[in-house]
């Protein structure tokens, strides 16, 4: 394209094959495409689309490797260890003859319990 803008249509609209020079193409609401002045100008003027700012480039991929995948392992790794400790409490519980020490296992039965679901919320 010699000379070209970019535009968005209010509602959605087709760039014809003549334009694009290829195949029609569907463009959807406020969406960024770049076009002929000459074309865009015609589409601004009967308000059928507005002049557009370039679409910023799209950002790099995560690191799969970086500091959200260390986090989400140890995120992991804690989850394990909290349904470890509360399968031994809840044999530990089961087992405690001691009313007090029953109930102190109960307690922190429910503290692991706990930690391990707001873990899993987050």
């Amino acid at each position: 394209m010699s000379k070209s803008i970019w535009v968005a249509f209010r509602n959605g609209g087709m760039i014809p094959a003549a334009v694009t020079g290829g195949k029609e193409k569907k463009v959807g609401p406020h969406e960024p495409v770049e076009v002929p002045e000459s074309y865009g100008q015609h589409l601004i003027d009967d308000r059928f689309a507005y002049k557009a700012e370039k679409p910023a480039a799209p950002k790099p991929a995560k690191d799969q490797g970086g500091k959200g995948a260390r986090q989400d392992a140890a995120k992991a790794a804690r989850a394990g260890e909290l349904v470890a400790t509360i399968n031994e409490l809840k044999k530990a519980v089961e087992a405690a003859s001691d009313l007090e020490a029953k109930t102190k296992l109960a307690a922190d039965l429910a503290t692991a319990e706990d930690e391990l679901k707001t873990l899993e919320a987050a």
